[in-house]
């Protein structure tokens, strides 16, 4: 009898551990906006401001440098981080930008691709929709 329930016991646990669900993925929503930057050609021409908040509740602080617009082209590798409300699972990044005929604007995008890095540790790639404040 005593086998048979550790049987069942075990049989419970793995049911357990097959039907547990995955931890939950971050989400975020980005509002951004851009500024623009007088410069001379082929420089810096604007700055994008994103904030970004992570709706599923998880943190931000590790929000890294990967940010690109739809189309994948770099706006930016050395984003500014502007204000750090990781309390809260917002944070807020400005990504500097050089104007160029072939890439658009970024106020014309509304996907933006970040790399960040996870509760665990392991770095994530997530692409984000983002919507234009005025």
């Amino acid at each position: 009898m005593r086998r048979l329930t550790a049987l069942f016991l075990m049989l419970g646990m793995l049911v357990v551990l097959q039907v547990s669900p995955a931890l939950a993925a971050d989400e975020f929503q980005v509002l951004y906006q851009q500024m623009d930057v007088v410069a001379e050609p082929g420089s810096v021409s604007g700055l994008v401001i994103l904030n970004v908040m992570n709706t599923s509740g998880g943190d931000v602080t590790d929000l890294t440098a990967a940010i690109a617009g739809a189309n994948n082209i770099l706006y930016g590798t050395n984003p500014v981080l502007l204000g750090d409300l990781a309390d809260t699972g917002q944070v807020q990044i400005g990504v500097p930008f050089a104007a160029d005929a072939d890439a658009g604007t970024p106020e014309a995008e509304s996907t933006w691709i970040m790399t960040y890095t996870d509760a665990s540790g392991a770095s994530q790639t997530v692409t984000v929709t983002g919507s234009l404040v005025d």
